[in-house]
């Protein structure tokens, strides 16, 4: 029997918010079809992208994701809750969506060898923003 990977996807912004346009869209297509295979886990803010409101749990409710979402109420809670993140897991993949979005990378700068050296993998996608 194969070991299910782990998948740690972070990203600013997700579904329902479909504002932030493309990497929503990749990242919930990826995410579903990994999902079959892996345990994925995103990690993202509950905040719109234009308008930087929180999102309601209403419209979040609607959802029905074949994997877990973890939302943060704001940038700061999110950059907290990577840098937790990155120092509990071992043995994982990581996931970074939108690497020059500071909040998104700046952990990853700071502590990427540390995450390395627990044995994660880490997966960087700098989209069309190189």
């Amino acid at each position: 029997m194969k070991k299910v990977k782990k998948i740690n996807v972070f990203v600013p912004y997700f579904l329902p918010d479909k504002s932030y346009g493309g990497p929503i869209t990749s990242i919930f297509s990826l995410s579903k079809f990994l999902s079959q295979y892996n345990k994925v886990s995103i990690n993202t803010t509950a905040l719109f992208y234009d308008s930087q409101k929180i999102i309601s749990s209403k419209l979040i409710a609607k959802e029905k994701f074949t994997f877990f979402v973890k939302r943060s109420k704001n940038h700061f809670r999110n950059l907290l809750s990577t840098f937790l993140i990155l120092l509990k897991n071992k043995n994982e993949i990581i996931y970074i969506n939108s690497f020059f979005y500071i909040y998104n990378s700046f952990p990853f700068f700071l502590i990427s060898k540390l995450s390395t050296l627990n044995g994660n993998k880490l997966i960087i996608s700098p989209r069309a923003e190189l």
